[in-house]
């Protein structure tokens, strides 16, 4: 039975066990197929010829931006119009295909950023740019972009999850994206990604660091010296996330009110993000040089941020090594479980921790989380001052005991 395709009967139409069409009553032949999965596609079926010849089927895009439900149905008279003509639309496409150059991999990422990733409404982060360009880029930048196998890409994911499992995860992630949105673009008939399995096994880290190793970091940091140790310092002091600080700029830091703001440009979650200083992250600062004209915090050339910290981790992990306690290394995400640990023991509600670490999903979740548009930031100051009064004993003092919060120039 046929039935107007609308936006309503597209939101109603939930998948099954196997492929499910919706013929539209106003367009002959155009449709919508609904997959196990849930996608949701738009598309034409049609005959070149009489009631002897086989039926053809043209997918116009998938739902969503671009194609609505008036859009597609425009599109299929358009192509009805073309079979008129005995001009066969699956044809049409595949020549078109090969008549022009196909894009390389990296005109279509980037493209991919600005106009899908960075749109309004999306959920924009750094780290999927950080993504193509730390791992995809060097390998299939220039490449076009419909040469890309499954075994190039199961390829580039065996090589990261050598190393790092969980971000061979994150680029099969973003690679996904951009491939599933190169299609309903017609810039490629299929995705290279599809069941193509996480490469590496995830769990929760539930690495919580001593006040021993603290310190020991602490100290590693300043043997380190500059650029990298101060940066290691703020990570601790702020809780921030480690390209967040990396990249931090003097433009986004008042330091006469105590306070820098993350744009969310920068920002993981695509959200700006307050964050108070304490007075001892502001001392660090403070030491910091600052030449004329330069705007990064954490630079060497005063073009870029700094990079390759994972690197001097290494380094720091040998001056450290007295401190530790056990053999499970630690990584610099673990300042920020370490922070939101030691606040709960001081009694800090975890709704403002979650504040702190700028974490959209957190405590307050559901329509208290709608209604609920408080930023308890003199609150998270006062989170914050504390933490740094805590990792002044930590650093100075024996820990657990009450030493008082002494002036440090980092």
């Amino acid at each position: 039975m046929a039935v107007k395709i609308t936006k309503r009967t597209v939101d109603a139409a939930a998948p099954g066990e196997r492929d499910l069409f919706l013929w539209d009553a106003e367009v002959k032949g155009f449709g919508l197929k609904v997959t196990p999965a849930g996608s949701k596609v738009y598309m034409l079926q049609y005959r070149m010829g009489g009631r002897d010849t086989p039926t053809r089927r043209y997918t116009i895009g998938k739902h969503g931006s671009p194609w609505t439900p008036d859009e597609a149905r425009d599109e299929a008279k358009r192509l009805l119009w073309e079979v008129v003509a005995g001009r066969d639309p699956v044809v049409m496409k595949r020549e078109a295909l090969t008549a022009k150059p196909a894009e390389s991999f990296k005109a279509v990422a980037l493209d991919f950023i600005e106009r899908h990733h960075k749109a309004k409404g999306n959920r924009y982060t750094p780290e999927v740019e950080r993504i193509f360009q730390r791992y995809l880029f060097p390998k299939w930048g220039e490449r076009p972009i419909t040469e890309i196998t499954r075994q190039d890409v199961m390829q580039v994911l065996d090589e990261i999850a050598a190393r790092a499992p969980v971000q061979a995860n994150r680029t099969l992630a973003a690679a996904g994206k951009l491939f599933n949105w190169a299609i309903d673009r017609d810039i490629i008939q299929a995705s290279p990604v599809v069941r193509i399995p996480k490469p590496g096994k995830e769990t929760d880290r539930d690495r919580c660091l001593t006040d021993d190793e603290i310190r020991a970091i602490w100290m590693a940091a300043e043997a380190v010296g500059w650029p990298f140790g101060p940066c290691v310092k703020l990570l601790i002091l702020t809780a921030q996330r480690r390209d967040e600080v990396a990249h931090m700029r003097w433009s986004e830091i008042d330091l006469e009110a105590g306070m820098w703001t993350l744009p969310r440009e920068r920002a993981k979650n695509g959200k700006a993000h307050e964050v108070p200083l304490s007075p001892m992250a502001v001392d660090v600062l403070r030491s910091l040089p600052r030449p004329d004209g330069v705007d990064l915090v954490f630079t060497t050339n005063g073009k870029a941020p700094i990079s390759g910290i994972s690197q001097i981790k290494k380094r720091m992990e040998a001056l450290s090594k007295v401190g530790l306690t056990d053999a499970d290394e630690w990584v610099f995400h673990d300042f920020r479980r370490t922070v939101t640990t030691n606040l709960a023991k001081m009694g800090i509600p975890p709704q403002v921790a979650d504040k702190v670490l700028n974490h959209v999903q957190g405590t307050i979740k559901g329509v208290a989380a709608v209604y609920n548009r408080h930023g308890y930031l003199d609150e998270r100051r006062a989170a914050l001052d504390a933490w740094a009064n805590r990792l002044d004993q930590i650093i100075n003092g024996t820990p657990g005991n009450v030493v008082p919060l002494t002036k440090r120039t980092a």
